[in-house]
Order: C-alpha cells, then structure tokens, then sequence
C-alpha cells in the first residue's frame, strides 16, 4: 500500500500551512501575526492529545503495516484453501 503521510495527519498540515501563512501576513501586516500564534498554540494542543507525536512514529508505522500486507500475500498465495486462509490469518 501506498504511504500518504499528510492524508494521516491533516491537523499537523494545516496548522504548518497557517504559520507559514500567519508569518507571511504577520509582516505585511503586524496584527496578523495572531493567525501564526493561534496555528501554534493548535499545533501545541494537537502535540499534548498525541497526533503531533505519531507524526515522528509514523515511519514504524509504515514499516510495520508494510510488514503485514507482505504476510498476507505470502498467506494468500501458499493456502490451499478458505478454510486455510482463515485458520493462518487468525494466528496472525
């Protein structure tokens, strides 16, 4: 399976899209800056309830669920039946 690391993380994306943006506007215009401090202080909370930190786990992550779809490929092709499939499968 293909690895899609901003589509697991939405919440980290979009607050680092709206510093980037809150900077920029916070020098154009200085009372702008908020927007920077607000997406931070999301940024600060999505950290604390734990989304911010899979983001650096992320890479075991894929490693382990690429590990799993090889075993099931391999469960795939060497059973002889259903019943087979289904008895390895939930010994996985």
């Amino acid at each position: 399976p293909k690895s899609h690391f901003w589509r697991q993380f939405p919440t980290v994306k979009w607050c680092l899209i709206m510093m980037g943006a809150g900077i920029v506007l916070g020098l154009v215009y200085t009372k702008l800056f908020i927007i920077a401090q607000l997406a931070a202080f999301y940024l600060f909370l999505a950290l604390i309830q734990g989304e911010a930190c899979a983001v650096f786990n992320y890479g075991s992550l894929v490693i382990i669920r690429q590990r799993f779809y090889d075993t099931l490929k391999t469960i795939i092709i060497e059973s002889k039946d259903y019943g087979t499939f289904i008895e390895v499968y939930n010994n996985l």
